[in-house]
């Protein structure tokens, strides 16, 4: 599990 991937996502995805 890559979570720095994963909190590169959040942040990519994040609208607020």
């Amino acid at each position: 599990f890559i979570e720095t991937k994963y909190a590169a996502y959040m942040l990519k995805y994040d609208s607020t």
